[in-house]
């Protein structure tokens, strides 16, 4: 099953370098209230200092620049290698993965209980209000 919102990697390529632009001056969907989006997710997670989190489809990894500012440990991932260039600068720290955008579905069969993630951010799939951001926390 595909998500009904599917794009290539080279619209975001060619997106990356005015991204954190555009989310931050836009005001309708689905960018409208965006910062308030990214602070309600870390104030819903349970992280602490030295925690790891993965972020799975990190696009300028505005979200975990901010877990970063909280000392949790980051692998953020994306299938936008421009997208990764602009996030390596603000968190040169974090280990950063080039993906295929089928890494959702491999995560589905994956046993996250026997990794050491604290908490797992993901951008899909997305339901039919457009939301867009799902938390996964355990340990």
């Amino acid at each position: 099953m595909t998500s009904p919102l599917s794009f290539p990697a080279s619209d975001f390529d060619s997106w990356a370098a005015t991204y954190d632009e555009s989310v931050q001056a836009e005001s309708s969907f689905p960018f409208d209230g965006y910062t308030q989006v990214l602070q309600h997710i870390l104030s819903l997670s349970t992280v602490s200092s030295g925690q790891a989190v993965l972020d799975l489809g990190t696009g300028t990894a505005n979200l975990a620049l901010q877990f970063a500012e909280r000392g949790c440990r980051l692998t953020c991932t994306d299938f936008s290698q421009a997208m990764l260039a602009v996030a390596r600068q603000k968190l040169p720290q974090a280990d950063f993965i080039l993906h295929a955008k089928k890494i959702h579905t491999y995560l589905e069969n994956v046993d996250l209980n026997k990794c050491s993630i604290h908490l797992v951010l993901s951008g899909g799939p997305h339901d039919s209000a457009g939301r867009s951001r799902r938390t996964f926390s355990w340990k």
